[in-house]
């Protein structure tokens, strides 16, 4: 390199001038460089849990703290029930109005959706007549067809702008199934959220985005509610159930998390709810809940939810994959 100095001033006169030359024996940089990392956990500085107890403690203080800001406000939560559907026998005499408020309620001012023009509405029917007639008396369009969803014995759904839950004899105790009850309105309303910031519907085949991420994802977001307001425990309770699910026959037992991509009743693989429960809990656990939900926001910008999952977490979706099945006796659903 060649630096030339000239001078000014009282000594321009002299026409002084002097060249300098410095050599460097250094040898140039490299336009690009590769990495060699030992692990995926090392490449992407990811804690590798120990056992399930490091996952669920990271991702329930994550989900703990991330619910703790409002973020959205003004949003009214209507519940509509017909005839009596206490749960007189529940600890201090829960209500189902009671749960089902507390829970969405929690929800809508954690998350981020576009301002609603009327309340978010929460039905708790009996009879699928009283569902559709008052769903549409409220000036939504798909009374009829929320009726007959019901009529097929779907117990829980949601909509754009509320949800409906069945409250039949078999559901009228909280006791018979706490850990599928109490998850039911975090669920069923983060399936609203999903849909506002992802702006689309997943499909029953996968082809939107993965079941176990779309179904998986609202079922945490459930349980992990329901821990919150203290109506059940996600360790011992809801999370024990979704092991259960995955371990209950080989074939699920064996199945990857990369297999549950479609919402059917396969008894080759375990079922997207519960796989997909457990893999969102691992996801949150290393990203937080910000970096989760952005990848539906990515997901509302028209990417595939491939490139979607890179851009909100900086992961591979094929890498979160293996670092998935690596971890998978740690978590509790070890192969066999």
């Amino acid at each position: 390199m060649t630096l030339s100095l000239k001078a000014k001033g009282k000594f321009a006169a002299r026409k002084v001038s002097k060249k300098f030359t410095i050599k460097s024996t250094a040898a140039a940089s490299p336009t690009t460089s590769s990495v060699a990392y030992v692990s995926l956990w090392e490449k992407y500085k990811w804690t590798k849990p120990a056992s399930s107890t490091d996952s669920i403690t990271a991702a329930t203080n994550n989900f703990n703290s991330y619910v703790a800001t409002t973020r959205t406000s003004g949003t009214t939560v209507t519940v509509r029930s017909e005839g009596a559907v206490t749960s007189g026998s529940q600890p201090g005499s829960l209500t189902w109005e009671k749960i089902m408020s507390d829970a969405i309620n929690l929800g809508a001012k954690a998350f981020t959706y576009p301002a609603l023009t009327k309340p978010f509405y929460v039905y708790l029917a009996t009879t699928s007549a009283w569902l559709g007639s008052t769903v549409t008396s409220d000036g939504f369009t798909d009374g009829p067809g929320i009726a007959n969803i019901m009529t097929q014995g779907t117990p829980a759904s949601s909509g754009d702008g509320y949800f409906w839950a069945s409250i039949t004899s078999s559901r009228s105790s909280l006791a018979a199934n706490p850990s599928g009850t109490y998850q039911t309105p975090g669920h069923e309303f983060f399936h609203s959220i999903q849909k506002w910031n992802c702006k689309c519907v997943a499909y029953p085949d996968g082809s939107v985005v993965p079941q176990w991420f779309w179904e998986g994802g609202a079922t945490f977001v459930g349980e992990l509610t329901a821990n919150n307001l203290g109506t059940n425990n996600y360790a011992l309770s809801g999370r024990v159930e979704n092991v259960r699910s995955i371990t209950s026959s080989a074939a699920t037992r064996e199945s990857l998390l990369s297999e549950a991509i479609t919402n059917t009743n396969s008894s080759s693989v375990a079922r997207p709810y519960d796989i997909g429960s457990i893999a969102t809990e691992f996801l949150v656990a290393n990203v937080g809940m910000e970096k989760y939900l952005k990848i539906y926001s990515e997901k509302g910008t028209g990417k595939s939810f491939d490139a979607a999952f890179l851009s909100a977490t900086g992961v591979s979706l094929t890498d979160f994959y293996s670092m998935f099945e690596e971890v998978r006796a740690a978590l509790g659903i070890a192969k066999q």
